[in-house]
């Protein structure tokens, strides 16, 4: 599915392992819309399929404004984590975009991928449900129809692996602060799931012309090494929280992103 908006700005951080990550931008004043160049649907497709390099190029190329940032540990961090949980927070990321689409009107993104990790899986494990959202300081940002075909979010798996069942995604309702969503992996899961990447993006409207906070993406991935029959949920205000399972563990990965 496609969402477009757009922004000026370029970053990539890369946190939590000393990991420094870079930042670009230039004079604000010399950009143009994402809208107005004609590219809207284009940069909000490579930034749903996690193709932020692809992305910032064309943004680049077509002096638009935009910030894109990234969140990956930069190593396996399987010492803490249970061999129930899967994918591994040290290969996987996330990133959180904004892109100028025109006016007051900004393209929000954010984008998990999941990557599988190694001598982490236990026979008879039993995953969760994982949660997703994209926030904001309502306070800064609205949205101009907060109505779910406002959204747009999908999961695309990087290969194809014979008997395991498909993984999808489903939203919650839409909230002034924000967008909560899920990943459902059916149950119990064989010896080895695909790579796969989930994306959530919206347009959102500025309503302070200089606002101090943009977006904010996170992921969590929840694992357990017996079945248990609750579920997650969201708290809305501020922001959105997901709330794990009592009994189950999990690991977050999540980042923001400011407009210039």
């Amino acid at each position: 599915m496609v969402r477009r908006r757009r922004l000026i700005k370029t970053v990539g951080t890369l946190g939590a392992v000393g990991i420094t990550g870079t930042a670009s931008a230039s004079d604000r004043d010399k950009k143009i819309s994402a809208t107005e160049i004609g590219i809207y649907e284009e940069v909000a497709e490579l930034l749903r399929k996690g193709k932020t390099e692809e992305a910032r190029v064309l943004l680049d190329k077509n002096d638009v404004r935009y910030v894109i940032s990234t969140n990956q540990q930069g190593n396996e961090q399987s010492s803490s984590i249970s061999p129930a949980d899967y994918y591994n927070e040290g290969n996987s990321s996330v990133h959180a975009s904004l892109v100028h689409v025109e006016d007051d009107r900004w393209l929000a993104t954010g984008v998990a991928n999941l990557r599988w990790g190694t001598n982490n899986w236990i026979q008879g494990s039993n995953v969760i449900n994982d949660g997703f959202s994209l926030d904001w300081d309502n306070s800064h940002w609205t949205s101009p129809n907060r109505t779910r075909e406002n959204i747009t979010y999908g999961v695309h798996k990087e290969e194809s692996v014979p008997g395991n069942p498909t993984i999808e995604a489903s939203i919650d309702d839409y909230a002034r602060y924000g967008i909560g969503g899920e990943v459902d992996y059916k149950g119990q899961v064989e010896p080895k799931y695909p790579d796969f990447t989930v994306n959530l993006q919206t347009d959102i409207l500025r309503t302070d012309p200089h606002p101090e906070v943009g977006v904010a993406f996170r992921y969590k991935h929840t694992y357990a090494a017996t079945g248990i029959k609750s579920s997650l949920s969201f708290t809305y205000g501020p922001g959105v929280v997901i709330n794990v399972p009592q009994l189950a563990n999990h690991w977050k990965l999540s980042e923001s992103v400011d407009p210039e």
